[in-house]
């Protein structure tokens, strides 16, 4: 798992759900940009996640990494937002960095970067730092991020899970990096660690970013 946190390991900004003042700024603004443009409210709901995908496949031809990071940015956090409401989660960022926004479940130990994945989203494909549309700084981070360790003898959360996906059959790739099958990946990853626990007679805690400071740092 890759740290969520600052590089002193403090946590940034954050909300149970999804309440950050930086991340509902980008939410509103983006939600603006998909009513003026389409002329369809976002609910916030899951089934909003086609119109966004549609509203993001409308850039698709978008080369100007600033602009692609404009749409990201406040497709991510509306992302982000949904998420916590939906599946429940904490919300961290920086208050500058639309990129440094990682979600970080409440119920199940993942977390994530949402407006990587919106970058993703908007070209249809995984971006190489060598693509002139990807954005300055760290690679695109595109994973939900899973425990990594676990009891001697047992696959880890991220192995189990991993295997599990493999399993499914595959999607289209730009399919794959919608947000609607992001979300849904997103689900079913939970639903299969919950039906882990029960099998094993476990019933998880639910986890704070306090908690999840402790796990990254090794404590």
């Amino acid at each position: 798992m890759s740290d969520p946190t600052d590089p002193n390991g403090v946590p940034k900004a954050a909300s149970g759900r999804g309440g950050s003042t930086f991340v509902g700024e980008l939410a509103r603004v983006f939600r603006e940009q998909v009513q003026r443009a389409l002329g369809t409210a976002l609910d916030g709901t899951t089934t909003s996640l086609a119109v966004v995908d549609h509203y993001l496949g409308l850039a698709r031809d978008e080369t100007r990494p600033e602009i692609l990071g404009l749409v990201a940015a406040g497709a991510g956090a509306y992302f982000a937002e949904l998420v916590a409401s939906e599946i429940g989660a904490h919300v961290l960022d920086d208050r500058r960095d639309p990129r440094r926004i990682r979600v970080l479940l409440t119920h199940r130990c993942c977390h994530f970067s949402p407006v990587d994945l919106a970058y993703a989203a908007i070209v249809g494909e995984d971006l190489g730092p060598g693509d002139p549309r990807h954005p300055p700084g760290r690679t695109l981070d595109l994973a939900f991020h899973l425990r990594e360790d676990a009891p001697d003898g047992e696959p880890s959360d991220a192995a189990w899970v991993e295997a599990r996906l493999a399993e499914l059959a595959p999607v289209p790739e730009d399919e794959f990096h919608s947000l609607t099958c992001r979300f849904e990946t997103l689900e079913l990853i939970c639903e299969l660690l919950a039906a882990r626990d029960a099998a094993r007679g476990r019933t998880p805690a639910a986890l704070s970013v306090e908690d999840y400071a402790a796990l990254l740092s090794g404590k």
